[in-house]
């Protein structure tokens, strides 16, 4: 500690020419100087800070090392300079866009690993989904082929067996006959129409007027197994007009008796049975797609899948037959009611005469009406929703949206968003064939 000592007092006592007496010319005044005097002392003995000033008389305090200055009682602190405050904002903004840049890189590194893994579920997800889709899809077509072959050789060895000659065949108990087949095949219904030459007409037409029991048989047949198994399908007799309840003895088409040349297939034998009959002996060949259809079917002993077929209810009388037929054939087949304008498919299979290798003479058809929905359904789990088969062929696209078990149609166009045609899984049913037969098809592919 440093201290400088000054008093006036003290000097005023050091001069030769001021005696004492003259000093003291008041006695009060003198006493008052005297007490100063003590005071001043006892002060400047009791101050021991660092760095300090007394001065008596004009007393001042210089204290530094805490950044304030007090003056005569008064304290003054020293704020931050302008330069040291814009310094100190700018290291606070600073430091806030450092953590700001920081959360938002590990907000987006977040966002990107998470958008990953999901984005790899997902393909993940779609492929075994899709590849379970189409790997049905495949099963069930191979499946029908196989039914359809081995009702092909069923109907070859019947004939053989009974010692009948094509057309005039007729099968007996033919509800219990087709039923399997029909259940194996997985389709909406399957009928038999033989091939009948011009020379063979009289002859055939004499056959199914004599053999229409069959008919009623299979229907009171089946009525009694739904009331048994407790799965009556609905009678539809009162929408039924009569005419429709009478089995044709001749062969016909959408106008009365079908007098085209040359050939005729007429449709026969079916399940599952109805009570509309009015379809039974209808050349088949009155239908120009079925026509087209079953060229190859005719000619080459090849199975064919049709083109695409959907039925509206018309003002039209041929419109308004095939509708009606074709929702109480699918109701019969436990497919509900049938929606408007829904694809129907067909797959036609070749009867040969017989089993030999070398002989491929058709005497026979056999038709499945294939509701094209039940491709998809039943084989993906319940949780599966939003996949989408587009099923196209060289003239012909449309759409199901897949949701677990189900399908649903969504148009007789190509709906699937392209956004998404890198997930894409074809599958072509021309791919398909049995051990016994091969068969052609309009190539159909699934995305």
């Amino acid at each position: 500690m440093m201290m400088s000592y000054t008093n006036d007092y003290t000097e005023r006592e050091d001069r030769d020419d001021s005696p004492m007496e003259a000093l003291v010319d008041d006695p009060e005044q003198f006493d008052n100087e005297i007490g100063e005097e003590s005071t001043d002392e006892n002060s400047a003995a009791s101050d021991d800070d660092d760095d300090q000033s007394t001065q008596y008389g004009q007393s001042k305090v210089t204290t530094t090392g805490n950044d304030h200055t007090s003056d005569t009682g008064t304290t003054t602190y020293r704020g931050f300079t302008p330069e040291e405050t814009k310094a100190v904002h700018r290291l606070r903004l600073l430091m806030i866009v450092t953590l700001f840049g920081v959360a938002m890189i590990l907000s987006i590194l977040v966002w990107y690993f998470l958008k990953e893994t999901e984005q790899s579920e997902f393909e993940d997800s779609f492929q075994a989904k899709g590849t379970k889709l189409v790997s049905g899809f495949r099963g069930d077509a191979f499946q029908k082929m196989q039914a359809l072959d081995s009702l092909s050789t069923s109907l070859t060895n019947y004939a053989a067996v009974a010692n009948l000659t094509w057309p005039l065949v007729t099968i007996q108990n033919s509800h219990e006959f087709l039923s399997p087949y029909l259940n194996l095949a997985n389709a909406a219904s399957l009928r038999i129409q033989p091939v009948v030459a011009a020379r063979e007409r009289a002859a055939w037409e004499a056959h199914t007027e004599m053999h229409q029991e069959w008919v009623e048989r299979d229907w009171q047949t089946r009525i009694a197994e739904e009331s048994t198994n407790g799965a009556q399908r609905h009678r539809l007799t009162e929408e039924i007009p009569p005419e429709d309840l009478v089995v044709s003895p001749y062969i016909k088409n959408y106008v009365g008796v079908d007098t085209s040349p040359s050939q005729w297939i007429p449709w026969w034998q079916y399940a599952p049975a109805i009570e509309n009959r009015w379809f039974v002996n209808f050349n088949q060949l009155a239908d120009a797609q079925f026509r087209r259809d079953t060229k190859a079917v005719l000619q080459q002993g090849k199975a064919v899948i049709s083109s695409t077929e959907t039925f509206v209810p018309g003002l039209d009388f041929q419109s308004l037959k095939d509708f009606t037929f074709m929702e109480q054939l699918l109701q019969a087949g436990g497919y509900g009611q049938y929606e408007p304008g829904e694809p129907i498919g067909y797959i036609h299979y070749p009867v040969f005469e017989s089993l030999e290798v070398d002989d491929k003479k058709v005497v026979a058809i056999i038709t499945v009406v294939v509701y094209w929905k039940t491709y998809f359904e039943n084989i993906l789990s319940e949780e599966t929703n939003g996949i989408v088969c587009v099923v196209e062929n060289d003239k012909q696209v449309f759409t199901y949206l897949i949701s677990g078990g189900n399908a649903e149609f969504q148009g007789m166009q190509d709906l699937h968003d392209s956004s998404y045609d890198k997930y894409k899984i074809e599958a072509e049913y021309k791919s398909f064939q049995t051990n016994t037969q091969e068969f052609t098809a309009r190539q159909y592919s699934g995305v």
